[in-house]
């Protein structure tokens, strides 16, 4: 029953992101529940990324909060590190004067040295 409740809720906020307005918060809450509850964190990275190639006119916030949730799924969902790495490096790029610059950097290099530890035992 639950995880009916899961994919109603997840297709509600497919609908909802018809609204250009509410398209990244509806999707980035579509997106924890794929890769939580649902059990799919392939397809909440996809549409995620998918949403990251349409919306090439993202504020910054938005942009901000899209890549933060690819960086953790990437890390946490996937393991894969590598990309976590990538899109972490991409938002210090693009936003190297942003109020989080220094706490990206910071997990950047948390992130660097998890990475580098666990690939030389």
């Amino acid at each position: 029953a639950a995880q009916g409740h899961h994919a109603a809720a997840a297709d509600a906020y497919l609908r909802r992101a018809s609204d250009p307005r509410a398209r990244v918060a509806a999707l980035l809450r579509r997106a924890q529940l794929l890769a939580g509850p649902l059990g799919q964190p392939h397809a909440a990275v996809a549409e995620l990324e998918q949403l990251q190639r349409d919306a090439n006119r993202l504020d910054a916030t938005d942009d901000m909060r899209l890549g933060l949730a690819l960086t953790e799924l990437y890390e946490q969902k996937l393991a894969d590190p590598g990309r976590a790495l990538v899109e972490l490096r991409r938002l210090i790029d693009r936003y190297p004067d942003a109020r989080q610059a220094r706490d990206l950097r910071l997990l950047l290099g948390a992130l660097r040295a998890q990475h580098f530890a666990d690939a030389n035992p």
